[in-house]
């Protein structure tokens, strides 16, 4: 995504193109620049790449604000606990049924450390 540049910008854009002004398509550009630097890998970066450039361009044209944003973020951030805690503990009764540590770290998708802290060891 190095430079993505104002015709990959139109591009990304598609319909929403033909309602902005020439002023909101260069802040928009500008934009892209700052997330590219944040998120510069097309391929492995590609989903944080537009979520970033998507919000920006939202708050720009007041859809959305930052207040929205963080809130969104402490949403997922709960729910990401809970799905840890519901993890933590199919790693209990993993383990109970005998289930070697590795393999429970392998399938839970956790370091084999995280599965020693779960179990108290």
């Amino acid at each position: 995504m190095d430079n993505f540049g104002r015709t990959g910008i139109e591009a990304w854009l598609g319909e929403a193109l033909g309602s902005l002004t020439e002023g909101q398509m260069g802040a928009i550009t500008g934009y892209a620049d700052e997330v590219t630097r944040l998120f510069p890998d097309e391929v492995e970066d590609r989903a944080e790449w537009d979520a970033a450039l998507s919000a920006a361009m939202q708050v720009m044209l007041r859809e959305t604000s930052l207040t929205d944003l963080g809130r969104a973020l402490d949403l997922a951030r709960s729910a990401e606990r809970v799905a840890m805690a519901a993890v933590q503990g199919g790693i209990i009764a993993a383990s109970e049924t005998g289930v070697p540590e590795m393999e429970i770290a392998r399938q839970a998708g956790v370091n084999r450390q995280t599965v020693r802290r779960v179990l108290g060891k």
